[in-house]
């Protein structure tokens, strides 16, 4: 959505925002984002990955690797 500024000047583009809904982790806890991407500790202990495009998953993957090593992401 545009608008524009009364002396016709300026023009202000409005951005829509995404906003992860914590409500996607399915009773599970959002523990970091990254871009687009969720990693989520489900109640069972298990961990998922969720969203994101190839670059943001592939920076959590890094990041996990790091920080995180007992979490075992399933690929896909």
């Amino acid at each position: 959505m545009d608008s524009i500024c009364p002396s016709g000047r300026v023009t202000i583009t409005v951005m829509k925002l995404e906003i992860l809904d914590e409500t996607q982790a399915r009773g599970g806890v959002v523990v970091a984002r990254f871009g687009k991407a969720a990693l989520i500790k489900q109640p069972n202990g298990s961990w998922q990955l969720q969203g994101g495009s190839a670059e943001d998953r592939l920076s959590a993957r890094e990041w996990i690797s790091l920080f995180l090593h007992e979490a075992v992401v399933p690929c896909g």
